[in-house]
């Protein structure tokens, strides 16, 4: 299977040859032909070879050299040929790694010329009908295509298909500029004992790449079909794109992961990274039409739909998400368990939605929610969280000053340790949450009456005497009244249900510092936490 998908290898090594951009380059319909004939010269395509690309005829018409029934020669590594052949010769050497073919029915150059060094220049680049495939697998490729690619990425390409030895293309990552990278109907089939399958991507696309910014990603119309230890298995996949995704925040990790950087490396890169650039990461990120089908379990998921909006006064984040549904099959023995449960509750799915909306304010310091900010399991429960924190960006620059130790440390409770110690100056202004029943606490205390043989209303009495113990045995330092107030609401929610409001308001200045110190002293002031625990009633009581 290796080798029939060397080809999609090659179609991603010309994705990987960048990420996109400056749009300089202009399809040249008058460009002479000697100067284009000069170009494929260059990059060893005045003849068929067959040894490295071979065709069937050329064209130069209207600035575009064409050539058709295209073969691209080529040997597999050794470890691949191995991997396929799982076997040696007699003599206990490697045998002789056999070569391949990769198909195109055509393949284009736009406006092909040597720049005053002699390297390439082009327009626009493209493939069709690419296509490979031996006993186990095979792929097809409809189109790969490349747009106002950059000098320096035009001149790679040429080095490529000339067959040099090349630099790592990998290293000069950050040079490629383009205005577009899309490979578009990709359909990859496998036979393999218990793991056959089917892939088909409609499109893979990087728009408009420059210094600073990929203008889009998109991912589309994924459908695979195949079998599992000889269970069928099914994922479908309308989209997944990115707008506007600020690529030089990330630069220097792209670089590293380019380069083949360990993981030590990478952790020194990625806490170096600005944290405030992660604030702005993107202008907006979808996943829509998820579906999944395995054995036991079916999911599909509508849509997450994230945003930032950079305004005056900050960075605005939202997110959604419309609805994540589970639905387990009892006919199947994996799926019958997760049924029973579900049953008990009186399901036969789950329906999960979020909603969230955040600000971070640079200037102030300040990150809080703003509007709904919620998970909600549908006629279950619903959470609503509300959040404000001051001295933010003091938390950002210590995550900067201490990157290179956060990196160097293996250690889990040494980093956990450094990151308490950055979050030292967090103030808390507010923190909240709201649970509301929506019938999963009733569901639940009429299945576990029925269980002990009860009914729910004497369950829930005995709830009531169980939280108002538990409370008598509380530590003397929490405070009577807190005690109190919490047994109360409690008791309020696990009887008639409604809201249960837990809310921690500072009436002082109160910072993460000062809390772990209070904790480590074990003198901890629940006055200065501004703590309230309350039980609302039902909507219409």
């Amino acid at each position: 299977m290796k080798h029939a998908l060397m080809g999609a290898a090659m179609a991603a090594l010309l994705t990987g040859l960048a990420p996109a951009g400056t749009a300089q380059a202009q399809h040249m319909s008058r460009l002479d032909r000697s100067a284009a004939d000069q170009a494929m010269e260059a990059i060893g395509l005045d003849r068929s070879d067959d040894t490295r690309i071979s065709y069937e005829r050329s064209d130069f018409r209207a600035g575009i050299y064409t050539f058709t029934d295209v073969t691209f020669h080529y040997t597999p590594e050794p470890e691949e040929t191995d991997a396929v052949k799982g076997a040696a010769s007699d003599e206990g050497e490697v045998q002789d790694r056999e070569p391949r073919e990769i198909h195109a029915a055509r393949m284009r150059f736009d406006s092909p010329r040597l720049d005053a060094e002699g390297n390439l220049l082009l327009h626009g680049f493209e493939l069709e009908g690419l296509s490979e495939s031996d006993e186990a697998s095979s792929f097809v490729i409809q189109q790969v295509r490349l747009e106002r690619p950059n000098a320096e990425m035009s001149a790679d390409l040429g080095r490529m298909l000339r067959g040099d030895e090349a630099e790592e293309s990998r290293s000069r990552w950050g040079l490629y500029r383009f205005g577009l990278l899309a490979m578009d109907d990709l359909t990859v089939t496998g036979s393999e004992t218990d793991a056959a399958f089917e892939m088909h991507v409609d499109r893979l696309a990087f728009l408009d790449y420059t210094t600073d910014t990929l203008g889009r990603f998109e991912f589309l119309g994924l459908a695979v079909e195949g079998e599992t230890e000889g269970e069928p298995v099914a994922v479908r996949l309308d989209e997944i794109s990115v707008d506007g995704l600020k690529t030089s925040s990330y630069s220097g990790l792209m670089e590293a992961l380019a380069a083949g950087a360990d993981e030590t490396e990478l952790s020194a890169v990625y806490y170096a990274t600005d944290p405030e650039d992660q604030m702005d990461l993107f202008d907006r990120a979808q996943i829509r039409g998820f579906d999944l089908e395995t054995p036991g379990i079916s999911a599909t998921m509508d849509e997450i739909v994230m945003t930032i909006d950079r305004r005056r006064d900050g960075f605005w984040s939202h997110v959604h998400m419309g609805s994540l549904r589970m639905v387990p099959d009892a006919s199947d023995e994996s799926g019958a368990q997760l049924a029973s449960a579900f049953g008990l509750l009186g399901y036969d799915d789950m329906e999960v939605s979020l909603e969230s909306n955040s600000v971070y304010d640079p200037e102030a310091g300040r990150a809080y929610t703003t509007g709904e900010n919620y998970i909600q399991l549908h006629d279950g429960l619903r959470l609503d969280m509300a959040q404000d924190f001051g001295g933010y960006h003091q938390y950002l620059a210590n995550i900067r000053a201490m990157s290179d130790r956060l990196a160097q440390t293996e250690d889990p409770d040494q980093s956990a340790a450094l990151v308490l110690e950055a979050l030292g100056p967090l103030s808390i202004n507010r923190i909240a949450w709201r649970l509301q029943d929506l019938s999963l606490l009733d569901r639940a205390i009429k299945a576990a009456a029925g269980a002990q043989g009860m009914t729910p209303e004497e369950l829930r009495a005995q709830s009531g005497l169980m939280i108002a113990a538990g409370m008598m045995a509380a530590p003397p330092e929490l405070p009577q009244a807190l005690v109190t107030e919490a047994a109360t609401a409690l008791t309020s929610f696990v009887n008639q249900g409604g809201t249960l409001v837990i809310e921690m308001a500072p009436p002082e200045l109160l910072t993460v510092a000062d809390l772990m110190a209070q904790v480590e002293s074990k003198m901890f002031d629940f006055a200065a936490l501004g703590l309230r625990i309350t039980a609302e009633p039902p909507a219409g009581d």
